[in-house]
């Protein structure tokens, strides 16, 4: 329905003109006086219910497009798009290419549409606030800095980027999380059938407002820091991308307590599909792919039912055992390299930060590398 209210008259047709021909061309005359103007908008109303019955005719309106068949190519403007792309500092500023970070815009523009709200358009451009969410992830710098360089208040920076952060994670989950890659065997070692490598990382918090007793489950004894943990899973094989991301923990958790209560959402991708199981007959006796953790998460299969856990071996006598845990040691280094090139791409996740930042922040960075 269009209705333009800023004339004289508000005319009132339907859409593609789909009125029924017996259907008169309504016209309705906008009255100055007051007393008038309740009859108006009963009579707006009673017009608007026949056009709408007379548009259900139509099959058009029951299949409406959905958000996925947006086209792709996008038309860019942006202030800041415009001066990284005359010096070409698209990685210096964000990690990503030129194209890398047009195809990950394109990727958000649906979910951006669709957690778009009623109101004035935003003073940043889309383009723009994603490089600016980009370059505060990769250099951890505080609001007041960045919208000094950029030109933006403080507080209007915060919600810019608090605004782009869901339509990100949302394109990010549905590109890599929603059908993530399969595994495939390892080759040149004892344990082919390994497909994720498992553990946790403490990224540091300020020390929370309350008292000693109520604070001190965020402190981790080990890195002596109150501290989030994230427990993290990559892929065993090349490219080593992090297909499971947990929900934070406190500091004072320990790593295997943590994989006793998410230990399940594990076992739908490590079950084994036919085709797997008859490409890798070396492996027929079992049905699920492995998953390979450190020393710290020792303790009987009955603690995670259904998941093949491989752990690196404790206390190792022997030459066979020595030699063993150096083979399953070797295996395991991805997951240690994807926290240390993420802390070292990624500022931001190696700099104290408020709780609720971390865990929005820790979910977010994870799904990148």
């Amino acid at each position: 329905i269009n209705a333009e209210y800023g004339r004289e008259e508000i005319f009132l047709i339907s859409d593609h003109h789909q009125i029924e021909n017996n259907a008169p061309k309504v016209t309705v005359r906008k009255s100055t006086q007051l007393r008038q103007k309740q009859s108006l908008t009963l009579r707006r109303e009673s017009l608007l219910n026949m056009i709408d019955e007379n548009e259900r005719k139509d099959e058009r309106l029951h299949t409406q497009p959905s958000i996925t068949e947006i086209p792709q190519t996008l038309e860019i403007k942006g202030d800041l798009w415009v001066k990284i792309e005359q010096h070409n500092d698209f990685i210096k500023f964000t990690n990503f290419t030129k194209d890398e970070v047009k195809d990950l815009w394109e990727r958000m523009e649906p979910a951006q549409l669709s957690l778009r709200k009623r109101g004035p358009k935003p003073k940043v451009s889309g383009i723009d606030t994603l490089i600016l969410l980009l370059i505060h992830l990769k250099g951890g710098w505080d609001y007041d800095l960045l919208g000094t360089l950029v030109g933006l208040k403080a507080t209007t920076l915060h919600e810019t980027i608090k605004r782009e952060r869901p339509a990100l994670l949302a394109a990010l989950r549905n590109t890599w999380w929603k059908e993530p890659i399969r595994p495939t065997p390892l080759v040149d070692t004892s344990y082919p059938y390994i497909a994720l490598v498992a553990d946790n990382c403490s990224f540091e918090v300020f020390r929370p407002h309350a008292r000693f007793e109520e604070a001190k489950i965020y402190w981790d004894g080990k890195n002596k820091i109150y501290a989030l943990k994230k427990e993290v899973a990559v892929l065993a094989t090349m490219p080593h991308y992090a297909l499971f991301s947990q929900r934070g923990s406190v500091g004072s958790t320990h790593d295997y307590k943590i994989l006793k209560s998410t230990y399940s959402t594990y076992l739908t991708y490590l079950m084994k599909k036919t085709e797997e199981t008859k490409s890798f007959p070396v492996d027929l006796a079992h049905n699920t792919w492995g998953m390979l953790f450190d020393r710290g998460y020792t303790g009987p299969e009955t603690d995670t039912p259904g998941l093949r856990r491989i752990v690196i071996p404790k206390n190792t006598r022997t030459t066979t055992e020595i030699e063993i845990a150096k083979e399953l040691s070797r295996i395991r280094c991805p997951v240690e390299q994807f926290f240390g090139r993420l802390q070292k791409l990624w500022k931001v996740t190696s700099k104290i930060k408020s709780m609720i930042t971390a865990f929005l922040t820790m979910t977010l960075i994870c799904v990148y590398y």
